[in-house]
């Protein structure tokens, strides 16, 4: 079963077979990043509470509570260099160590991985191919034609892929689009074209006004805290305008830059 859990964690849980042949209630919580986030750690924390009360709510007792296995997939163009746990991000000596509480996360990269070791299973395959070559370059027909052939009997899959490369790639024209379609499914052409130009002026439109927002929130930051990193300037200016909206909200009463970034606390 699938359930999402928060703003973009995506968690699955069931029961998995051990090698001694006892059965596990695991739950993994799966988030994707296309940039380096430093505060990916504080993120990630704030799910398993969330995650293990829910399940609370649905009968779960407490000493019954599964495991959450964190999984970060990376796809963007830049080296990953944040921390893996949270004992490296803690300013404190090491004769502490002992007493401290630690946390630590697992990290796919796709982009060392070759495109067919992405997994054995094609539609599996065609997300991830999507995803790891939506900030890289690459031969776009080659690419689409690769992830169409993989999701060729899956609709809804084929369907959100048209949907994603189009609002995410940015070499991606009708031409190429029509191109790749018509090689691997020619009986979807027009709907998913169809789908696409949809997709294309409803961004176009949003775009407009997100391009706004993200430059007032810049301007107001920059007055507030002084220079920011380029990590912080590019978080904002790909960022939805919703979130924007909420930001912009936050940024009224914060004293730090993370009081404005950071989720509030539920109290």
């Amino acid at each position: 079963m699938i359930r999402r859990n928060g703003a973009r964690g995506i968690g699955g849980r069931g029961f998995v077979r051990l090698q001694d042949g006892g059965d596990l209630f695991l739950y993994v919580l799966i988030e994707h990043k296309s940039t380096p986030d430093p505060e990916i750690i504080l993120q990630l924390l704030g799910y398993p509470l969330r995650i293990w009360r829910w399940l609370i709510g649905e009968g779960i007792s407490v000493r019954a509570l599964p495991p959450i296995l964190s999984l970060v997939v990376y796809h963007g163009a830049r080296e990953w260099n944040v921390a893996l746990s949270l004992r490296e991000t803690l300013a404190a000596p090491e004769v502490l160590t002992p007493h401290l509480p630690d946390f630590r996360y697992a990290l796919v990269d796709l982009g060392p991985i070759p495109d067919l070791a992405l997994s054995a299973y094609p539609p599996l395959r065609a997300g991830l191919l999507t995803l790891k070559y939506s900030h890289r370059d690459c031969d776009v027909k080659t690419l689409l034609v690769q992830a169409f052939t993989d999701a060729k009997d899956l609709l809804p899959l084929f369907t959100m892929l048209t949907v994603y490369v189009t609002t995410v790639y940015t070499d991606v024209d009708a031409t190429v689009l029509r191109q790749a379609i018509r090689t691997v499914k020619p009986e979807w052409e027009g709907s998913m074209l169809s789908l696409a130009a949809r997709e294309w002026m409803a961004e176009g439109r949003a775009e407009g006004r997100a391009e706004g927002k993200a430059e007032i929130v810049l301007r107001q930051l920059r007055r507030k805290f002084g220079t920011l990193s380029p990590e912080i300037e590019e978080r904002v200016l790909v960022a939805n305008s919703d979130q924007l909206d909420e930001w912009s909200e936050r940024l009224l009463d914060a004293r730090t830059l993370a009081k404005v970034f950071d989720p509030p606390s539920t109290h």
